[in-house]
């Protein structure tokens, strides 16, 4: 199974684009793939802190353009071979 994995921002010096395979691993969660990442910008304290699947404000995380919040399961769904996730970081405008 492979995803691709682009971080942003303050992210894409850590994470940058990377495919991950993960081989035959089948049914990772996103939260999962997110603590396989390197632990900069606050990814991990912010999993962390994550509740009820969500991490509120801290971090953007979409999946093949979909906000997690909007996901079944949020941080819990299960992701699929071919599968995008995008990492911002706080997005604020003005």
């Amino acid at each position: 199974m492979k995803i691709k994995v682009q971080g942003y921002l303050t992210f894409k010096e850590s994470i940058g684009a990377q495919v991950l395979d993960l081989g035959d691993e089948q049914g990772i969660t996103l939260r999962e793939l997110l603590l396989k990442l390197p632990p900069a910008g606050g990814l991990r304290e912010a999993l962390q802190r994550a509740e009820g699947g969500h991490l509120g404000g801290e971090l953007v995380v979409l999946v093949n353009g979909q906000h997690h919040s909007h996901l079944p399961g949020r941080l819990d769904a299960r992701l699929k071979d071919g599968d995008e996730v995008a990492i911002f970081p706080p997005l604020a405008g003005g």
